[in-house]
Formats: C-alpha cells, structure tokens, sequence
C-alpha cells in the first residue's frame, strides 16, 4: 500500500484522479467495470463512486506489492483503499459492477465474487436497472 493520496476528480465509476508521488494521475480501480457514459447506470455509478470517496484521501494498493501497474492509458490499477474499506469491492457490493477480471482475477477474486453473488441476490444497483 502506498501513503494517503487525496482524490482530486472522480472521472466516473473506475476511474479517479489523485495526487500521487506529487503529480496528478488518473487511477482505474481493479477488478471492476462500470457502465461508460451512454450506458444505463453511468450516472448512478459515478455517483455511487463520489458518496463512498468523494473529497477524502485514499490509499492506493497494488496486486503486487511495490509493483505500480499501468494500463494502455498510463491509468494506474490499483485496489483503492479508504477508512480501510477496499472500494473496489464496496462497488460490486453495491452492485455498480460485474466482475471485471480483464487484467486477471487477483488477489481479492474471492472477496469480488461474493459482493457480486450478494448484489445479484439483493437486487441492487446494475442488476435492477432497467427491471
């Protein structure tokens, strides 16, 4: 885990902004994939992103220790971290995502599949737009 970054935007439901070793960089949270902009719960996702994290510091862990990972947008992948709380997983529980393992399953994929199962089961979020 890497020391307390402040959020600086929410770009939309898996992408932040933070200050990070003193530069503003973009941040795709692991392991999750919210609707895109002309996609059915885009709005409800990022705003369920800014009610968990807006305005407050996290911390930014990586699937390897000390190892930084970026995707083909320089995007940094991390779990982000906040009150101790792993948001990434907060946002499938709160079902603004589906299990999204294009940059593999992880460390947390038992952790990923429960908050989904338990999302599916309860109705929320993605799986009750549109019903």
């Amino acid at each position: 885990m890497v020391g307390a970054s402040p959020i600086l935007r929410i770009v939309d439901g898996d992408t932040i902004r933070v200050m990070y070793e003193g530069r503003e960089e973009p941040v795709r949270l692991l392991r999750i994939n919210t609707p895109e902009l002309d996609q059915p719960g885009y709005k409800e996702s990022t705003e369920a992103l800014r009610r968990l994290i807006g305005g407050r510091h996290v911390v930014l862990e990586f699937e390897r220790p000390g190892e930084l990972e970026r995707d083909k947008y320089g995007r940094i992948l991390a779990y982000v971290v906040a009150d101790g709380v792993n948001v990434n997983i907060e946002m499938m529980r709160t079902g603004w995502s589906k299990l999204y393992t294009k940059y593999g399953e992880g460390k947390y994929a038992a952790e990923f599949r429960k908050a989904e199962e338990e999302a599916r089961r309860e109705g929320r979020g993605l799986w009750r737009v549109g019903k």
